[in-house]
């Protein structure tokens, strides 16, 4: 299986969370089709606006070699676009719709890196970008999902919802963690900072995510990263592997 493959289905592992927050979120209004500005705070809707342009060719694929697409880029890569999903002050539907949106649109943005990759556009470091990205909303989506169950009357049919959403995201997080550092590893295009920054998203990720993950979802997910540990003989990125595998406990 090659690179995209691996991306690919690690966007459809993702598929249980998406469907958490869809099942949640208002109707969305119609949004304009105007440029969001990078210049401020991006929600979901600004995210899905702007891949939406870049998809249907109204708006470049962004890239480093140009004002604009760097300026994109940065605001897509932001923390402070995550700073809105742990505001305890909104609406919780709110922004489990918003860290959903945005999980959607880094997918779709990162299906476009690897179909102009394809027709040789050098676009590896805006990819691993994307990756790293779409590593760093699996752990805000889980923490909102907890808090909505916290929320939530335990009645016998809603601890029953409940734990059929946490087997699933959990199993579907860990098998998308798994199938982006696999991916990282099987992207020729990807250097040593590329597979640094993804496996350095990873670490992060787990670091927060661990908790969510039930035994057997952690050991999937040592099944994916112990064959790794030692496939390019990089020891700085068998390192960031070996301290991701010691995060999750047996």
């Amino acid at each position: 299986m090659n690179s995209r493959s691996w991306f690919v289905t690690s966007l459809f592992a993702a598929v249980a969370l998406q469907a958490f927050s869809s099942a949640l979120a208002q109707p969305a209004s119609d949004a304009s089709l105007a440029a969001p500005d990078p210049s401020v705070r991006w929600s979901g809707d600004d995210y899905q606006t702007e891949v939406t342009l870049i998809s249907t060719g109204k708006a470049p694929l962004p890239t480093h070699g140009s004002p604009q697409g760097r300026a994109v880029l940065a605001r897509m890569t932001s923390e402070e676009d995550f700073k809105a999903l742990y505001d305890d002050g909104a609406y919780l539907r709110g922004r489990i719709r918003s860290a959903g949106m945005m999980g959607k649109a880094v997918g779709k943005l990162m299906t476009l890196y690897l179909d102009a990759e394809k027709q040789g556009q050098d676009v590896h470091v805006e990819l691993a970008s994307m990756v790293a990205r779409r590593i760093q909303v699996a752990p805000p989506m889980l923490q909102l999902m907890n808090q909505f169950f916290e929320t939530e009357d335990k009645t016998p049919a809603n601890l029953q919802k409940e734990a059929a959403a946490r087997r699933d995201t959990g199993a579907d997080t860990a098998e998308m963690f798994g199938l982006m550092a696999r991916g990282a590893f099987q992207e020729s295009g990807f250097t040593h900072a590329d597979r640094m920054a993804v496996l350095t998203a990873l670490h992060e990720a787990v670091t927060q995510a661990a908790g969510f993950l039930a035994a057997a979802n952690r050991s999937k997910l040592r099944d994916y990263l112990n064959p790794l540990v030692g496939a390019h003989h990089d020891a700085a990125e068998d390192r960031l592997l070996q301290d991701t595998i010691h995060l999750l406990p047996a």
